[in-house]
């Protein structure tokens, strides 16, 4: 779930009146799906997107990247961008607005080159992580049991993919691979932006996997979320009496990640947990969403790239926000009209009127709770009026 995240800040509002805070993010849960990075059927991981289910090759010889820490699989090929200025590209731009919300999986191919995308904003958030990293350790990177082969191959292959695959093929200008120091067998990567160097796989066992999910979120600005089928226990009570057995064992349970950006969740909490608990507080998942999302992970080929993009409002003005529905529940207010101090660029687009309808649509889809959900009850009405004045 990079995300995925990857999760791209699109418009923030500024203080409001009494140092309360108002700000707008446009979530863009980027589904990019690297099933290839994989050892065994085990080892997959997911980037804001469901994990893949199925072990094996790329679908075409033309597939021919590979990682040393891969023996079974070989990466697509990546389109280089040999003259990328990223001081002067611009962020993506996302307006997901529809006048009705229906909850669907709302998926799309993706590029596999277009997974990772930079723009101006690199270096500052790059600054930003290594505060966050520095401040909240142990809430922006998590693992649920380092010392599990699976979880660590597969933090080894999807580091490999990104440091030593995608990065210096695709931004030759921001990258470039450097022979390895001393008596170390790893090439080094060096970021040209920040200076900063690493290694550019994480196959010695001297490197913890801790480290290399730390390294994964200081070197690009994305969020990545890595999920492994398990046979999730489940219980119920009978008679009074506790009951416990194995699940499905391709249940998909987060077992690591590295989320500097979480939305109103706090990570920790989701770590360990199948995708039917994590997304248990979405109103409609299980009755619309959870049994697609399964088949989907299940179906999924081998080197299929997926991406979806979605839309909310939040009150918090920072990227990081992470807090639990307790600490929500406390900051919960109508904000009134007049209560607002913003700057907003949806409005300076002429999309005032199409935000204010999705925002009003959200109380007229098929999960109407949905509305209560995002918190609407707090912003709906000052923000549709602010949008329409």
């Amino acid at each position: 779930m990079w995300s995925a995240n990857s999760t791209h800040l699109l418009q923030i509002w500024e203080d409001f009146v009494k140092s309360s805070v108002l700000g707008i993010l446009l979530l863009v849960l980027g589904l990019a799906v690297l099933q290839s990075l994989i050892k065994n059927v085990l080892n997959h991981f997911i980037s804001d997107s469901p994990p893949i289910a199925a072990e094996g090759r790329w679908p075409s010889d033309e597939f021919q990247h590979s990682s040393p820490g891969c023996n079974c699989c070989s990466y697509p090929p990546i389109e280089a961008l040999p003259d990328f200025d990223w001081k002067t590209a611009e962020p993506l731009i996302f307006r997901p607005f529809k006048p009705k919300y229906n909850m669907t999986m709302g998926l799309s191919n993706l590029d596999p080159s277009s997974l990772i995308p930079m723009d101006k904003t690199y270096e500052e958030r790059m600054n930003l992580r290594k505060f966050l990293l520095d401040k909240y350790p142990d809430i922006v990177v998590g693992i649920n049991n380092e010392t599990d082969p699976d979880i660590r191959s597969a933090i080894e292959e999807l580091y490999a993919f990104v440091l030593k695959d995608y990065l210096p093929t695709r931004y030759p200008t921001m990258f470039r691979l450097l022979p390895a120091k001393d008596n170390a067998k790893e090439p080094i990567i060096q970021n040209k932006v920040t200076g900063d160097t690493f290694p550019a796989t994480l196959d010695t066992e001297s490197r913890s996997a801790i480290r290399g999910l730390e390294i994964l979120g200081q070197i690009v600005d994305e969020d990545f979320m890595i999920l492994l089928p398990r046979a999730y226990p489940k219980s119920w009570a009978v008679d009074g009496k506790q009951c416990c057995q194995l699940g499905n064992p391709n249940d998909y349970v987060l077992e690591a990640y590295t989320t500097y950006f979480p939305s109103g969740f706090d990570p920790r909490e989701k770590l360990g947990l199948p995708l039917s608990q994590i997304h248990s507080p979405v109103p409609g998942y299980k009755e619309r969403l959870q049994r697609s999302m399964d088949r989907f992970f299940d179906k999924l080929p081998v080197g299929k790239f997926m991406m979806r993009v979605n839309w909310t409002i939040t009150t918090d003005l920072e990227l990081f926000a992470s807090h639990n529905e307790a600490q929500f529940s406390q900051r919960k207010g109508t904000i009134k009209p007049e209560e607002l101090d913003i700057n907003l660029a949806i409005k300076n687009e002429g999309l005032g009127e199409e935000l204010a309808s999705a925002i009003e649509g959200l109380e007229h889809g098929n999960t109407p709770m949905m509305y209560e959900y995002k918190g609407g009850p707090v912003w709906a009405r000052a923000v549709k009026e602010y949008l329409r004045n």
